[in-house]
């Protein structure tokens, strides 16, 4: 997770562990549970991605959700934008610091998610 230039995943441990490990994060706050104003990536380098109007019951939480109808409601586009955005900050980063590229990217998936 060290190495990597950019980490997207869901609100979970290892997003956590990744920003602990000061790696960039795309956050992914799909259930009504997951609230970025506490959970959110602490001292990283992050965009968090959440839907306005989250799809679930208001008492659907991780543990006892059965589908995760509401990540699958996130649309790619908006992980994609949420990722370009950060993948451009940290480039600039680089550059006025001189740091040199990296090359891994990883995706932790939700699972029933398919990568593409």
């Amino acid at each position: 997770i060290k190495r990597c230039n950019l980490f997207i995943s869901p609100e979970s441990g290892p997003m956590h562990l990744a920003a602990a490990l000061k790696t960039p994060v795309v956050g992914i706050y799909g259930m009504k549970s997951d609230d970025p104003r506490r959970y959110a990536p602490f001292d990283c380098d992050n965009e968090i991605v959440r839907l306005d109007e989250i799809p679930c019951r208001s008492w659907c939480v991780k543990e006892s959700c059965r589908r995760c109808y509401c990540y699958e409601a996130i649309p790619d586009a908006m992980l994609v934008k949420a990722s370009a955005s950060l993948i451009s900050r940290i480039i600039e980063k680089r550059e006025k610091k001189k740091l040199p590229d990296g090359r891994i990217i990883m995706v932790i998936a939700q699972e029933g998610w398919e990568l593409v």
